[in-house]
């Protein structure tokens, strides 16, 4: 029922279509369908390690989770992040080394917040 509600409002989405994947295993349907983006329902949102496959042979792919409670969803992403240390030293090494620590920390706690 939920995913017959969510097809029909995305499918009234400027730049939406829906597709329905064939049957057999999600791996053989997303390499099928190519979509932009993938949504299932989850018991949880921490399962991102079961879609790290997925997400690499189609790095565009984002896998939206759905609670089981239709009351939260999760957009899993394959993100390369980037930084540069302009000038080399070990403490703009060791800066840059925090910073993104602190960055994915910030992340992390946003992410279970959910």
């Amino acid at each position: 029922m939920l995913r017959d509600i969510l097809a029909e409002m995305l499918a009234r989405e400027p730049g939406m279509e829906v597709l329905d994947g064939p049957a057999g295993s999600l791996v053989e349907a997303v390499r099928t369908v190519s979509p932009d983006v993938l949504v299932l329902s989850a018991e949880t949102h921490e399962h991102a390690g079961d879609f790290i496959g997925l997400l690499c042979e189609r790095p565009v792919l984002r896998v939206v989770t759905i609670a089981e409670d239709a009351r939260s969803a999760a957009i899993h992403t394959l993100r390369l992040d980037t930084s540069v240390v302009h000038e080399l030293s070990l403490d703009g090494l060791l800066a840059v080394l925090r910073r993104s620590a602190a960055s994915q920390a910030t992340a992390d706690r946003a992410r279970s917040g959910m």
